[in-house]
């Protein structure tokens, strides 16, 4: 049981853990922004967001990066790979939460069995069966990804209030406690869809092209 768990542990955190270049370069922004509220002009991060003007962000001579030092980008840069590590720490710690409540094996094995009796004897009825399960199950990728870079924006948002605690007020707190409530949220709904959607799928593909299933059953 407990290898299983882990098992699926690790191709949970590998369909969620994705290096995606543009909302990462967003988080990087989130922390360039709340770098200049902190150190440059003194204010907390959510009266300096209402006080930016989107001109100010995107004039790169007299702008928002005109007043971040070099040393200041690095440690936004540093921050920005910190939070993925965070994110992908967090979501472990949340799947092993959530899998001890439901019998995995059995949902495994309840799966095995459903697909089994679908799967004709005809190996090209299968393999066309298994595309169109295919073009699916790309679709719930595409949602899984859309859950997660939505909670990494978040738990980004969390660091960047945590990160300049010392100039944030009580808005700026109240909004942390806010965001965390919705991490939570997030991580269960997600974790939900994978189990209830995801996975049905991802099995039937395995059963229907023949293949091992890298998720099996307890013997």
């Amino acid at each position: 049981m407990e290898d299983l768990a882990k098992t699926i542990q690790q191709k949970y955190i590998d369909e969620l853990v994705s290096k995606y270049p543009i909302h990462r370069f967003v988080i990087l922004f989130i922390f360039v922004i709340s770098t200049y509220s902190y150190n440059s002009i003194k204010l907390p991060l959510l009266t300096s967001l209402m006080d930016l003007k989107i001109s100010f962000l995107f004039d790169f001579k007299d702008g928002l990066l005109s007043k971040v030092s070099i040393f200041q980008l690095f440690t936004c840069v540093a921050l920005t790979a910190i939070t993925g590590v965070f994110f992908e720490r967090a979501t472990k710690s949340f799947f092993a939460l959530f899998i001890s409540r439901y019998d995995i094996p059995n949902l495994t094995k309840t799966l095995q069995i459903r697909y089994e009796r679908i799967k004709t004897s005809n190996d090209l009825v299968n393999y066309y069966l298994s595309k169109d399960i295919n073009a699916d199950l790309e679709k719930k990728k595409i949602r899984l990804r859309c859950f997660t870079v939505n909670i990494e924006y978040l738990t980004a948002i969390l660091v960047a209030v945590v990160w300049g605690v010392s100039e944030n007020g009580f808005m700026e707190l109240f909004s942390a406690l806010i965001i965390c409530l919705s991490i939570a949220m997030l991580q269960f709904k997600l974790f939900i869809f994978y189990i209830e959607s995801f996975i049905p799928l991802h099995v039937a593909e395995k059963v229907l092209q023949g293949t091992d299933i890298d998720i099996p059953p307890p013997l």
